[in-house]
């Protein structure tokens, strides 16, 4: 009996198939999460790319929304929701944002920006990802 019982706990044969049973589920996860991730990284490439079409369009002078919002979706081919915000700042104040129209403390106008932002949801394999893109424009 003591014979048979030290044979087997001898054995190595099926030892790589055990070995594999355990690591091929880490592995599998390992690469599709890799592979999630990549593809989540690519749409935030091309949710900036189409943001930064968008940010063209304003800086040669565009400025309909609905035009923006196209522009988003076709150069980055996502249905991206789109939104468009304008805010002033003063020169001398720069990062407080004033009503827009108004006269700044030194006597000089206010800088119009155009805010070009962008939402998308990456659904991937394993999860869903809040993806934003945003650019800001001087239009004065």
């Amino acid at each position: 009996m003591f014979r048979l019982l030290r044979a087997v706990r001898r054995n190595r044969e099926g030892s790589v198939a055990v070995e594999f049973a355990l690591f091929a589920p880490v592995i599998a996860v390992t690469l599709l999460t890799t592979a999630d991730l990549g593809l989540v990284v690519y749409d935030r490439m091309k949710l900036t790319a189409g943001v930064r079409t968008a940010t063209q369009y304003v800086m040669a002078g565009g400025s309909d929304s609905s035009v923006i919002s196209q522009l988003v979706d076709d150069a980055s081919g996502l249905s991206a929701s789109t939104a468009t915000v304008i805010y002033c700042e003063c020169p001398d104040a720069p990062g407080t944002t004033v009503t827009c129209g108004s006269t700044c403390n030194n006597g000089d106008s206010e800088r119009i920006y155009r805010r070009i932002e962008a939402d998308y949801t990456s659904t991937r394999i394993l999860k869903s990802w809040p993806l934003t893109s945003q650019l800001d424009v001087r239009t004065q």
